[in-house]
């Protein structure tokens, strides 16, 4: 499995968007898995604007001290 991490400036940043969706493409990924509501939000804005045909997963798990 291949893990890329990501920096980005705000949930709405459509830049990294495109980004995003260029590398999905370009490495031909089967999954994108989702951990926070930030990713959740810029990933599905790729999925709806640049039209990804990965599926998305998101799994959060909280820890509570």
């Amino acid at each position: 499995m291949q893990v890329i991490g990501f920096d980005f400036k705000s949930e709405y940043d459509l830049k990294f968007a495109k980004q995003l969706t260029k590398i999905i493409k370009e490495k031909d990924i089967d999954v994108v898995l989702i951990h926070n509501s930030t990713a959740h939000t810029l990933t599905v804005s790729s999925h709806k604007f640049y039209k990804i045909k990965a599926p998305l997963v998101l799994s959060r798990a909280l820890i509570r001290l």
